[in-house]
């Protein structure tokens, strides 16, 4: 059981940085991610630069049971013409970016199943998880980890979208789940729907 329990008058800072987003079988996902709370070192007896604030870092994951969110899902798919230029699955296709994202019937070869971001001092990488379907069967690619400043062509794009999924994932956390379709059944009133 994750439990921690601070005693403090002062305020708490609690971040949470997303490192892994991967669809479950099901239909869930799994979701990690880094915790970091700050508690701030306000102690008056010593000078302003002396102070050190306490840093309490942890490792955690998910344990929402409900259904994504359509936007959820949609972050991910976004991913689908980076992960076939990635995982070098584009046969005589280009790799313009562009051109693969207005080719969705190339694209729905591909699926991605998750994204794993890696966060260093001297840079972030993200790679992805996915399948390829290919004339003899489907070909599970992980690419290898391509950094937000390395020589990636399409980087800057990538890193936009891999942030949308983290975002995307943060709600998720947050509670931002599937419509309930029982929910479509009834009007504002409750009333039952024909």
């Amino acid at each position: 059981m994750n439990t921690l329990t601070v005693e403090t008058g002062a305020q708490v800072a609690i971040t949470r940085r997303i490192t892994s987003v991967m669809l479950k079988s099901h239909g869930g996902v799994d979701v990690k991610f880094e915790k970091t709370i700050t508690i701030p070192d306000e102690r008056e007896d010593i000078d302003e630069d002396e102070r050190e604030d306490i840093h309490i870092h942890s490792d955690d994951k998910s344990d929402v049971k409900s259904f994504p969110h359509p936007d959820l899902l949609h972050a991910i798919e976004l991913l689908r013409a980076h992960y076939a230029i990635l995982a070098n699955q584009l046969g005589t296709k280009t790799d313009d970016l562009s051109t693969l994202d207005d080719d969705p019937d190339f694209l729905m070869l591909f699926k991605v199943e998750g994204v794993k971001i890696n966060y260093d001092p001297s840079g972030s990488t993200a790679s992805m998880k996915g399948t390829s379907a290919t004339q003899y069967g489907t070909l599970k690619i992980e690419t290898a980890p391509v950094s937000f400043e390395g020589s990636y062509k399409w980087r800057e794009e990538f890193s936009h979208v891999v942030e949308h999924v983290c975002d995307e994932a943060l709600r998720y956390l947050d509670g931002k789940i599937a419509p309930s379709a029982q929910l479509d059944l009834f009007d504002e009133d409750g009333n039952e729907i024909d």
